[in-house]
């Protein structure tokens, strides 16, 4: 890589420290590292992209958690394939550091490790850089996952060459500090843990390393002692505190039937009692449908009610058969039994709640809630999906009393913090697991030598590890544990097959702290995924493909909730090649629009998309094979998008609108207009004698608005539409003003001439003109804008009023959800989003589309807008292979077309760019893969005296001539999109080497 020169660094150094708006090298210019919610910044991020592109690093740190080193595990890992080498300096002051941290940093053979003994509060991190830069961070951040991710932190990151005075300071310092200290070495590592155990049996401490800084006083320790109390006690949380109060206003207008959704490990029992108190019914009934958790679920309910209240508590199943108590906790199985049922009267009990009531489609209970006639019935449930299509939101008449799944509740920090980590699965001489994998390949030694080595890295060395293994059928669950048996691990298969008392011993045994036949794993299939409650998990590995995104969450949870054992989970899968890896992220991000650019910018933007100290890591195979999977997966299919209409619809208990999914936040409706032209043709198609009465040229019309306008890319046509619709005219003045106070965009008369020509169908070819009925929606008359007699006409049919008003409101909340933000730039266009080349026509107000001529670039109306595929396919014509690469963040070297010299009159004004006023748009997609749109990285500069002509191969080997043109970009490219394009697929890589061979 080229050297960074001193006077690129020092403009950089004018910018942060003398004057602001000094242009220099944004990469180059010192900044605040923080950890900003709404901003999406973490201070793991910088170290985490500082570490993966250094040559060498030095850290100084006072405290290390096994949090903080988990949160960054995958980078160190990555950073010994590399062969890079570091230095770690930390301290035994008030012995805070987790020894099982310390453990696992050892195991790094590229790490060098010493140990200062004394008060060392420092904070600073040093990294050499291959262009002969040193970043150097320094601040507030110690190496626990609060500091990295969540507490308020200050850090400032400055660039310095070698010879810079301060960085010579900071590595003199530094080297003070590691003359000065020891080696971390085993026997050092023994004798502090011993010294920290008995300073902690002398003060009573309670491990207070989540809380990422030292005890310094008995406070803060008392505090963490009721941190962890708060754990065991029963107080409403704010989830808890919403959902009585939606109850209540549903019961307030006469609802007698009500539903919570909550993710597991959130309270959903603790909430059900509370609620019940509320009420004071003489008598409840709480349904279960495992005898496991009837215990639970009495005790949860008694502490709530206290002594206080003179109520009786009775069993009914498990041989109990207690029909007289006041409140029963009844499992399933044995209330939907005629003779029991005889024994209660329709009217006996006045509130009923159902656990785990996505099972309520079963015979069983819907025969139980058919018989009873309560005041009110309340029904919860992690997952209310069914995949037999069972209505579990009709049972309780559509009312939806909260919903907060897995994301909202560790935003609320109800849940512990994981870190998962993808790692790639098992493969032999180029054979993956893969879909089709036998069970013989699946439990072959050396699969289970990759699953032990993998958890013994992973697992950090946590002295008690309790984890759950998923497997994807019995006979390899069975296979599977025997081998790791022998391998060293305390494992145990429990499947379906074994019966209710073996699996509760199972649980019995990985529960127990140390006893003799204490168990570290159970091998299964699915039948943990619900209705267990193991608090004190500490893994989940999963080792199956992910078939369904709500299984995983399923499994995920059951290590979710809090114990004061565990200060996080970790999670191993390990990712075979497989076509649905594609669901991995919607699990893990949250995220179910199934919008396939949605599920790549949360694959890009990693941790940043992680809600508090959680953190997501794949190794790079794991990350390359979900790319693919994204790129190959059908997420139009039909039966997709019936399941996700009917999903809706079933929540809803009505036809959902295209504003309902909008309000739903979940399936992004504009994932239908990939099948269908509109949507009332979908409601054709899935709505069984609901045959629309709209004429064709509506339905042509609608076929427009959803196809060219619902994505919001801008705003002027919908709101144009919008307000010509309920009114007869409008100003030019009335419009800017409107686009002011909606959007706070200034109108361009550009813009407006562009979007009249769209809604008058000027802008289309003959073909599109054709199909979208050749429409005018508007004229415009000197200063007035008026809608057209076709228009009016239109609008005086309800279902066609109707219609529009929904694709209408859809594009607006498009346009507000995605493209009005801080990264819109002057052109309407905003940064990192995905642009065709007909949208970039219409953004930058060309006449007509032109995406069939544009082909890499195009100059008209003083833009050019520049179209890249960084990576291109390998049966293209070697004459358009064209080398496009960065060359930085900051700069990108673009090739023209071939054949061109530097006196081809088209590069006339993109050469003499600035005398020209030319505007050079960048769009880059990674690969074909990614379909026809293109990321939008901004304006570029060309950087003068720089370009020159060079030559390319054609086919048959000639050299063809060619001209290289350096653009300088207006913004850097962000570094996790930077990354992602520039990263070639392993297997091409692999796949190029063979055939230079």
């Amino acid at each position: 890589m080229k050297q960074v020169d001193s006077q690129t660094i020092h403009q950089s150094l004018y910018t942060g420290f003398i004057d602001m708006t000094h242009p220099s090298s944004i990469s180059l210019r010192p900044r605040l590292i923080t950890n900003n919610r709404q901003t999406h910044q973490k201070v793991l991020m910088t170290i985490d992209e500082e570490l993966s592109s250094c040559t060498s690093f030095s850290i100084a740190v006072a405290f290390i958690t096994r949090d903080g080193v988990a949160s960054l595990m995958q980078t160190l890992l990555d950073l010994a394939q590399r062969g890079i080498r570091g230095r770690l300096l930390t301290t035994d002051y008030l012995e805070f550091n987790d020894p099982e941290a310390l453990h696992t940093l050892m195991d790094l053979p590229f790490l060098d490790i010493r140990i200062f003994h004394g008060n060392l509060h420092t904070k600073g991190y040093l990294f050499h850089h291959d262009n002969g830069t040193i970043n150097l961070i320094v601040g507030s951040a110690n190496l626990t996952a609060q500091a990295l991710s969540t507490n308020q932190e200050w850090n400032i990151r400055v660039t310095s060459t070698q010879n810079g005075e301060i960085i010579h300071q900071a590595f003199s310092e530094f080297e003070r500090m590691w003359a000065n200290s020891v080696e971390l070495s085993q026997a050092w590592l023994i004798h502090y843990e011993k010294r920290r155990d008995a300073t902690r049996n002398r003060s009573g401490w309670v491990r207070i390393d989540q809380q990422g800084g030292p005890p310094p006083s008995p406070l803060i320790i008392e505090q963490a002692n009721e941190s962890v109390r708060s754990i065991e006690t029963l107080e409403l949380n704010k989830m808890q505190v919403e959902a009585m109060a939606s109850l209540q206003t549903l019961r307030n207008r006469g609802e007698k039937k009500a539903l919570i959704v909550s993710a597991t490990g959130t309270g959903k029992t603790h909430l059900a009692a509370f609620d019940a108190k509320s009420c004071k019914p003489d008598r409840l009934l709480y349904i279960v449908h495992r005898e496991t958790i009837l215990l639970k679920s009495l005790q949860t309910f008694k502490s709530v009610f206290g002594d206080d209240h003179p109520i009786t508590f009775g069993i009914l199943g498990g041989g109990k058969k207690d029909f007289d108590e006041d409140f029963i906790f009844a499992s399933i199985a044995t209330l939907s039994r005629d003779d029991v049922l005889a024994k209660f009267g329709k009217h006996h009990f006045d509130y009923i709640i159902v656990d785990e009531v996505h099972k309520a489609g079963a015979d069983s209970y819907r025969k139980v809630l058919a018989y009873f006639e309560p005041d009110f019935t309340l029904g919860m449930t992690a997952t209310p999906e069914r995949t037999d299509g069972q209505d579990i939101y009709e049972l309780f008449d559509h009312n939806l009393a909260y919903n907060i799944r897995l994301h909202k509740a560790l935003e609320h920090n109800l849940l512990c913090q994981f870190h998962y980590y993808g790692i790639t699965d098992l493969v032999v001489d180029g054979n993956a697991v893969d879909d089709k994998s036998k069970v013989s390949f699946l439990t072959n030694d050396a699969r289970a030598l990759h699953i032990k080595k993998a958890i013994d890295t992973y697992s950090m060395h946590e002295k008690r590890k309790r984890g759950l293994i998923f497997c994807r059928t019995v006979k390899e669950a069975k296979l599977l544990s025997e081998q790791l048996l022998v391998l060293g691990l305390r494992t145990l298969a429990v499947t379906g097959e074994d019966p209710e008392p073996v699996r509760e011993e199972a649980i019995r045994r990985l529960e127990s702290p140390n006893a003799p036949d204490m168990l570290e794993y159970l091998v299964t299939v699915d039948i943990f995924n619900e209705g267990i409650d193991i608090p004190s998990l500490n893994q989940i590995v999963m080792a199956r493909p992910t078939q369904s995104a709500i299984v995983f969450v399923q499994q995920l949870g059951r290590g979710l909730r809090k114990c004061k054992e565990k200060p996080f989970l970790t999670v191993i899968d390990f990712v075979g090649n497989y076509s649905n890896n594609f669901l991995i992220p919607i699990a893990l991000y949250g995220d179910i629009s199934y919008n396939k650019d949605t599920i790549r910018k949360m694959m890009v933007s990693g941790n940043l998309m992680i809600t508090g100290e959680s953190t997501v890591n794949f190794d790079r195979i794991s990350r390359q094979r979900i790319f693919k999977s994204i790129d190959s997966a059908s997420l139009n299919r039909m039966t997709l998008l019936k399941e996700q209409y009917k999903k809706l619809k079933i929540q809803l208990g009505k036809i959902p609108s295209l504003m309902d999914f909008i309000e739903a936040g979940e399936f992004d409706p504009l994932q239908f207009f990939k099948k269908f032209e509109s949507y009332p043709q979908l409601l054709d198609e899935f709505e069984v004698g609901a045959k629309s009465l709209l004429s064709p040229l509506e339905l042509k019309s609608l076929r427009f608005l959803s196809q060219e306008l619902a994505n919001g890319k801008r705003p002027h046509e919908l709101l144009l539409l919008k307000h010509l619709a309920n009114s007869e005219s409008i100003t030019r003045a009335e419009f800017a003003s409107q686009l002011i106070s909606k959007f706070d965009i200034k109108l361009k008369e550009a813009d407006l001439l562009s979007a009249s020509r769209i809604l008058t169908n000027g802008f289309f070819i003959e073909s599109a003109r054709t199909l979208f009925g050749d429409i005018r929606y508007l004229e415009i008359t000197d200063d007035l804008i008026k809608p057209s007699t076709q228009f009016l006409q239109l609008l005086d049919s309800k279902q066609y009023r109707e219609a529009f008003h929904d694709v209408i409101d859809l594009g607006l909340a498009n346009f507000e959800k995605r493209y009005n933000n801080e990264l819109q730039q002057s052109n309407g266009l905003v940064l990192y989003e995905k642009y065709s080349r007909k949208d970039a026509c219409r953004m930058l107000d060309w006449e007509n589309n032109e995406e069939s001529t544009i082909y890499g670039y195009k100059v008209k109306h003083n833009t050019c807008p520049v179209f890249v595929t960084y990576h291109k396919r390998d049966d293209i014509e070697a004459s358009t292979a064209y080398p496009d690469e960065f060359v930085n963040q900051e700069i990108f070297s673009w090739m023209t077309k071939s054949r061109r010299t530097l006196k081809a009159k088209e590069l006339k004004p993109i050469l003499a760019q600035q005398d020209y006023g030319l505007a050079i748009s960048l769009f880059i997609k990674k690969s074909d893969g990614e379909g026809t749109d293109f990321y939008y990285i901004g304006d570029v500069d060309v950087i003068p005296g720089r370009a020159k002509e060079t030559t390319i191969k054609d086919e048959n080997g000639k050299d063809l001539p060619i001209v290289n043109i350096l653009f300088h970009l207006q913004h850097p490219c962000k570094n996790d999109l930077y990354t992602y394009l520039i990263e070639e697929d392993d297997e091409k890589q692999e796949s190029k080497s063979k055939n230079q061979q």
